[in-house]
């Protein structure tokens, strides 16, 4: 039990770190291109995750939020012209994600009740 506590909640941030660090040299990299850099961080985000999860065996969640406060971190790695549309990109996306999981949640539990 301690083998897997310990491969889950240290394996995961490690793995995100890792990924932030790679991430944020990239997007120095590129500059100015709103659709690719908007494209890499929803990309990015599923790669991250199912690699974590699927493929690692460590905590997938963790490893988001570790990515995702190193990125915070060095969030002007984002061209400034981009950074804007990229914040209303994932404000839009995580609205519309909330409202979807929150709909089959209700469906769920209303099928259950009723059958």
């Amino acid at each position: 039990i301690i083998v897997n506590i310990v491969k889950y909640s240290i394996g995961g941030p490690a793995f995100g770190l890792a990924c932030g660090f790679l991430s944020v040299l990239l997007l120095n990299r590129i500059n100015n291109e709103l659709e690719v850099e908007i494209s890499f961080t929803f990309g990015l985000a599923y790669l991250v995750f199912y690699v974590a999860d699927v493929e690692l065996g460590v905590s997938a969640v963790l490893a988001l939020v570790a990515m995702g406060l190193y990125m915070s971190k060095y969030k002007y790695c984002i061209s400034s012209n981009v950074q804007p549309s990229m914040a209303n990109a994932w404000r839009i996306t995580t609205y519309f994600v909330n409202i979807l999981i929150f709909t089959i949640t209700g469906l769920i539990l209303a099928q259950s009740f009723i059958g």
